[in-house]
């Protein structure tokens, strides 16, 4: 396996550089390399094009604060400490890390293949276009590796292509083959039980072919989903089959295989066998977002099983008035409480045998001699409505270890919950205080929780709180409406704006005060132990220099007939 490792180490690096240098021109009329792999694809990523993600990156928030002026000194820094080991890095591989920067010309796809009836591949394409001598030389360091295992190459011709093979030593795993293909200037790369994935992607060149993986039913309908707001392809797709990943893996291996089988005869029990795939999008410097990513999850309908305890039905949402524009973070869920409960329920039954056991634990757990009384079911679940909101705010001029966060779930009867809480307080062993702020009843611990934490309940305003810090509790039960609603700010309205009327899960976040608070404690030389001394952090600027730098980013998730899509961005800031 060492050989291996060592065979690919020119075409790992070069993935791992995409990301940090600029890269030249692709083939303009290339195939996409999802309309080149056959259908089975379990595991799929693919930058589109290298060039256009790099100039993309340049006009985001982050891309223009890497190159402000005032952060070049600290930019230096980091320069000369990678300068330190970088010669010695580029011997050893034989290429300069800009010669492994420039090397991908376009789309580069790594993918996992296991077409019906075959063994598992891994599949790499790399536009190299107008890369001759690099390639050549990569090549040539691979073969001479190959050959210190004793496996020569043999060369075979397919269509008119050579296609070159390589047998790996028996310490390979689960890979008998390594073969590579140049044609039209692309580097296709295979780890293989032999050269059948490569004739699979040959036959498929011209972009003719029309069972291709591109046109499967699942990576098909995520993709659409998933669909980028401008012409072009996506800068970033991803796509993978989690279940049938796990079993190409587990049936790939002697050892893993028997077990394969039990794991599998669980999967419709527990529902997943309808969960058929999952994958996304992510693009940049958009005419509407500085980035944005979605993420469909594919569920075959009906959802049953463990899949039913994860509905989320969409609804009109708003950050109640009680929540100040001074949050840094804020997030809403509306969660079938009774959907899952049942769920629950049912998979209780169904693995115990015993019909109705659930509802009878659940009525002994209510029963429990010295306990609360309290039923899970009637006297909690089915109390709430299912909304539930979470925010967290750090005080001026305060550390990160300060940060103060509220849960807060809608209550269907106020009267009712404060009789459970009275039920809980009156307990055995239940160590809580009440007392009255403007009305209102603070249940706290009698000991304080560790980091300064006083944590504490109330139930106002329909709904349950908990907050870990009292003082962040009074601030909501203070106001009926906060000063300055987070509803009506600007960020919040700007964020809005870009989400549908109904929605399952609703973010916002605003990262000035958590970055501010991790930025400072690194400026003042907290990390300077980690990194022994080699980054002087007192060379970063002033934190109001990459403020400006920092988007506002939301969040949503919306339910589909064939799943749910859940979508992240970022907006650029107004000037």
């Amino acid at each position: 396996m060492s050989s291996l490792c060592c065979a690919f180490r020119g075409w790992v690096a070069v993935m791992v550089t995409l990301a940090v240098l600029p890269a030249t021109v692709r083939a303009a009329d290339a195939v996409p390399v999802d309309q080149l792999l056959p259908p089975g694809v379990l595991a799929y990523v693919s930058l589109s094009d290298v060039k256009q993600l790099k100039s993309r990156f340049g006009e985001t928030m982050t891309g223009q604060m890497i190159h402000d002026p005032e952060l070049q000194p600290f930019v230096g820094e980091l320069v000369d400490l990678v300068g330190e080991f970088l010669p010695e890095a580029e011997a050893e591989l034989g290429f300069s890390l800009q010669e492994l920067a420039d090397f991908p010309t376009g789309e580069v796809a790594l993918a996992a293949v296991m077409p019906a009836g075959r063994r598992l591949s891994i599949v790499a394409v790399i536009d190299v276009l107008e890369r001759g001598d690099t390639l050549a030389r990569m090549l040539e360091k691979i073969d001479e590796s190959l050959k210190e295992q004793d496996s020569e190459a043999q060369v075979e011709q397919f269509e008119g292509t050579d296609i070159t093979a390589y047998a790996l030593p028996e310490d390979a795993g689960i890979f008998s083959t390594f073969s590579y293909v140049v044609r039209d200037g692309r580097l296709v790369l295979t780890l293989s039980a032999d050269t059948g994935i490569v004739e699979d992607i040959l036959v498929r060149w011209d972009g003719e072919n029309d069972r291709t993986f591109a046109e499967s039913p699942v990576y098909a309908y995520v993709q659409e989903a998933c669909a980028v707001d401008r012409d072009g392809r996506p800068l970033m797709s991803w796509y993978v089959s989690p279940i049938d990943l796990v079993r190409a893996v587990m049936t790939s291996n002697e050892e893993l295989a028997m077990q394969s089988m039990t794991v599998m005869t669980f999967l419709p029990l527990l529902g997943l066998d309808r969960f058929k795939g999952m994958g996304g999008t992510m693009d940049m410097a958009t005419d509407e977002y500085d980035s944005v990513t979605r993420t469909f999850l594919y569920v075959e309908q009906p959802a049953s099983g463990i899949l039913k305890v994860f509905e989320f039905p969409a609804i009109a949402q708003t950050p109640p008035r009680w929540v100040s524009d001074d949050v840094a973070q804020y997030s809403a869920a509306n969660w079938n409480l009774q959907a899952a409960y049942t769920a629950v329920e049912t998979l209780y039954d169904l693995f115990t045998g015993q019909a109705g056991g659930f509802a009878r634990m659940v009525d002994q757990i209510a029963q429990q001699p010295g306990g609360p009384m309290i039923h899970p079911k009637e006297d909690l679940i089915d109390q709430f409505t299912g909304l539930m909101h979470f925010m967290t705010d750090i005080p001026e001029d305060a550390g990160i270890e300060d940060q103060r966060m509220l849960f807060a779930l809608q209550l269907k009867d106020e009267a009712r919950m404060q009789q459970v809480l009275e039920s809980i307080k009156a307990t055995n062993g239940v160590d809580l205080t009440e007392r009255d702020f403007q009305g209102v009843t603070i249940y706290e611990a009698e000991q304080a929780g560790s980091g300064g934490m006083d944590p504490a309940a109330a139930i106002t305003r329909g709904h349950l709180f908990f907050a870990t810090h009292a003082r962040l509790l009074e601030d909501v039960i203070r106001r009926d409406e906060a000063e300055n609603p987070l509803a009506d700010s600007d960020d919040y309205q700007r964020i809005a704006a870009h989400m549908p009327e109904k929605l399952s899960i609703v973010g916002y976040q605003k990262p000035d005060a958590q970055v501010r608070a991790v930025y400072e404690m690194v400026r003042s030389g907290e990390l300077d132990a980690v990194t022994e001394g080699k980054i002087d952090f007192s060379k970063l600027p002033e934190f109001d220099v990459i403020r400006k730098y920092l988007p506002t980013t939301g969040s949503y998730a919306v339910p589909d007939e064939r799943g749910a899509l859940f979508v992240n961005f970022s907006l650029p800031n107004e000037n």
